[in-house]
């Protein structure tokens, strides 16, 4: 528990975001400066707010992914993909009527404001967006709702998004053009949106929940401009609903029904005028309905069950029989075969399909995911698809026999995307630059001057922090992998072709945090050294990885810094400890790699927390190193010889400082997270450091910790990617200006200037997350 605890906080910190303060000094923006691109197939990405719909004819499926805003179509029965779009930031809802879609984006870091996407799916082969529209500023989509309708003409849909106070506020878009028709307060937090169409009227039926009680809230909506509360519909006693709660309604009938899963109620209630008609005992937490002609399925989450009613008479259900599983849990609505004969629940903890007989409750078959916690699933006559978050993938099974077979898998082979910790790293001829991509398990290999993807080159599993090596004679490429926690290492062969030389596997399981450490090696190449994030620091032979040895230096090791001198002493310095704990910083004498003897430990205050991601800086002797705590909001000087923090400059949030030379004195650059600054820092005292110059980007700038600047020959000029505008900034390092912006398509993480210094290459690393750049800065 503690370790989730901690790797949660380290990673809010790797997405700390605050307003920016203080009016920015510009200078009036040039024209566009050239830039180069290459985009790369999109991926889709492992996460567990991806979701699946299914087309009204059931001839492909659309699977939503939430981490690189992508919608891609598929057919169930086999996976082949068949069409991909670009819809909004963080897609977390989808539904389809007709040759219509609307999906609804949550809107996340890239992006301040939710979105609906509107798409054409007549040709799922040439998926596009028609019209997209934005709600208000400061409002949010929540997960695992349903909260999205269109009407029956499709010319008008319908979502709903909470403030802060998670009060609630429908909204009607016109979806031909994206405009907002209306907008409706409806109170409490909104869980289902459904839309009936009666005798020449339309009504929004919403779901509401509040911390004791629940209701149905009727809205009037045959003219979105003036929609109002037309009936409300309270549940009695204990009534609070969960997230995944839905009801059913079924216009000819004029009924309804919803399952209240702290009463333990299904109730049957009338739609117009709204009145309970019957309440029946069901089992625990149940929440998802499903009907098929005179038959309820009811999901009990709380006793991993489904309830079958018979609506022969569909004004007072009758139950008929329960499906008792052996799982913990179960997830998504349950379904029905297409004779209604059987039907099917999932349990994502069990990994497991369930196929029971609608009329006896008996089991009748079970199918094991590949990937863990399946989460969603469609099914089509004669075939399901079910998708595995963990797996990256849809697995799509045929279950015209029983047990139900594996017919083929929807995944997006080649699909790149890049996150905070990927960056482009050029070597020192600028012919040549590589960066990880973990998805895809290779090494890209990229031409500077075209950003052409040139050469790939295979990894274990989840390839990810990545350290080139340049000597004369040899270069290296070594990069940390999250899957399995190992260490890959290739030497450049003189054909300029690569090889795998060897590998550093963690001893036992260390893949956990894994993704923060990196590799360092020694002036010769010779020697390669890396933390595990668990409590040790390892040595190992640069060209095989043979372990060469190790040294415990407290908890949470993660980012390691190398200074060697011309003698040959070497020292490697790492921060360890957990938050609220004893954190230390230790110098180790990394001479005698077998050995890895303590130089220096210094025992910091407890008020005083890092991040995985502060990395520590050596001075140009190697006496001193520079570290920010970022938890802390503070930059520490420390004196290596005598232990001791002697320098604390506070209102410093960047990961990491820069160094940089500046009329022949030292420098140094930090692009602070809490409030989008860059701050210059210079000499104080003999060891200590002072804030200088603060530079201000534009309003509703604000970095990551992937945000490092890069300094100009000369360091006058600094150049810096900002996440929060999508945008490079060349700036001043002696005045508050800023000399150029240049926007980019997609959110910047690091930067790497080239040897030719008149241009910086760089990924995007969020939405479709899947373009290299370079920037050109004369």
């Amino acid at each position: 528990m503690k370790l989730a605890v901690v790797r949660f906080l380290w990673l809010a910190l790797a997405l700390l975001v605050l307003g920016s303060q203080g009016t920015a000094q510009t200078t009036s923006p040039p024209p566009p400066q050239p830039l180069a691109e290459t985009s790369l197939a999109r991926a889709f990405f492992p996460n567990i707010n991806n979701v699946l719909a299914l087309s009204a004819d059931g001839s492909f499926a659309l699977a939503g992914s939430f981490e690189t805003d992508s919608v891609f179509a598929f057919k169930p029965g086999t996976g082949e993909k068949l069409g991909e779009v670009t819809v909004g930031d963080g897609p977390t809802q989808i539904i389809v009527q007709g040759n219509q879609a609307a999906v609804f984006n949550t809107a996340t870091l890239a992006l301040p404001r939710p979105t609906i996407s509107l798409l054409d799916i007549s040709q799922p082969q040439k998926l596009r967006v028609t019209a997209t529209c934005v709600l208000p500023e400061n409002l949010t989509v929540t997960f695992s709702r349903e909260t999205l309708a269109l009407s029956r003409d499709g010319r008008v849909v319908f979502g709903c998004a909470v403030d802060k106070k998670n009060r609630g506020t429908l909204f009607a878009f016109d979806t031909q053009t994206g405009t907002q028709l209306g907008a409706l307060p409806v109170g409490n937090f909104p869980l289902n949106a459904q839309v009936i169409e009666r005798n020449g009227g339309r009504t929004v039926v919403l779901a509401l929940t509040a911390e004791s009680s629940s209701q149905l809230v009727f809205v009037t909506a045959t003219n979105p401009a003036a929609m109002k509360v037309s009936g409300t519909l309270p549940f009695p006693g204990k009534s609070q609903l969960t997230s995944s709660n839905s009801f059913l309604v079924n216009e000819a009938e004029n009924l309804g029904f919803m399952a209240l899963p702290k009463a333990q109620q299904l109730v049957t209630f009338r739609l117009d005028p709204p009145v309970v008609l019957d309440q029946a005992p069901i089992g625990p937490i149940a929440t998802r309905l499903v009907r098929r002609n005179n038959r309820l399925l009811v999901q009990e989450e709380g006793g991993a069950n489904v309830a079958v009613f018979d609506l022969s008479q569909p004004e007072k259900p009758k139950f008929l029989s329960r499906f008792e599983s052996s799982g913990t849990s179960l997830f998504g609505v349950p379904a029905f075969s297409s004779d209604g004969k059987l039907a099917y629940a999932l349990s994502p903890l069990d990994q497991t399909l369930y196929i029971f007989d609608v009329e006896t409750g008996m089991l009748r078959a079970t199918f094991i995911t590949q990937g863990e916690i399946p989460v969603h699933f469609v099914f089509t006559d004669g075939s399901c698809a079910i998708l595995v978050p963990s797996a990256r993938a849809v697995e799509c099974l045929n279950l015209t026999a029983l047990p139900p077979q594996r017919a083929g898998i929807f995944f997006t082979p080649g699909g790149v995307t890049f996150d905070i910790k990927q960056a482009p790293l050029v070597t020192g001829d600028g012919k040549r630059a590589y960066v990880a991509s973990p998805l895809t398990h290779e090494i890209l290999e990229i031409d500077p001057e075209t950003t052409a993807v040139t050469g790939r080159i295979a990894t274990n599993p989840g390839p990810n922090n990545l350290t080139l090596f340049e000597a004369p004679g040899i270069r290296r490429l070594a990069v940390t992998t999250t899957i399995g926690a190992t260490v890959d290492l290739f030497s450049e062969q003189t054909d300029g072709t690569w090889k795998k030389t060897g590998v550093f596997a963690l001893p036992g399981d260390n893949s956990y945090l894994f993704d923060f450490a990196n590799v360092v090696f020694s002036r010769d190449g010779k020697t390669g050294f890396v933390a595990d994030v668990q409590n040790k620091v390892y040595a190992f032979d640069g060209d095989n990885g043979t372990l060469l040895g190790s040294r415990e230096v407290g908890d949470f090791p993660a980012g390691l810094s190398l200074f060697e001198s011309a003698t040959g002493e070497r020292r490697i310095a790492v921060s360890a400890g957990s938050l609220g704990q004893k954190t230390t910083v230790t110098v180790l004498d990394g001479s005698n790699p077998r050995e890895l003897k303590p130089l220096s430990t210094i025992v910091v205050d407890k008020d005083i927390m890092f991040a995985l991601d502060n990395l520590p800086l050596f001075s140009a002797d190697g006496e001193t190193l520079y570290l920010g705590a970022s938890f802390s909001n503070e930059l520490l000087t420390i004196n290596i010889k005598k232990a001791a923090i002697v320098g604390r400059v506070g209102g410093i949030t960047a990961a990491q400082i820069v160094p940089f030379e500046q009329k022949g004195k030292p420098a140094f650059l930090a692009a602070n997270l809490e409030n989008g600054k860059i701050t210059v820092l210079t000499k104080d005292s003999e060891n200590g450091l002072a804030k200088g110059l603060k530079v201000f980007p534009p309003k509703d700038n604000f970095f990551l910790v992937s945000n490092l600047p890069v300094v100009l020959p000369g360091g006058q000029q600094g150049v810096i990617g900002s996440y929060g505008l999508k945008s490079v900034f060349l700036f001043s390092t002696v005045e508050n200006k800023i000399n150029r912006q240049i926007t980019i398509p997609g959110a910047v993480g690091r930067l790497t200037l080239l040897p030719n210094r008149q241009a910086v290459l760089g990924v995007e690393i969020n939405g479709a997350a899947n373009r290299i750049f370079r920037v050109n800065l004369n």
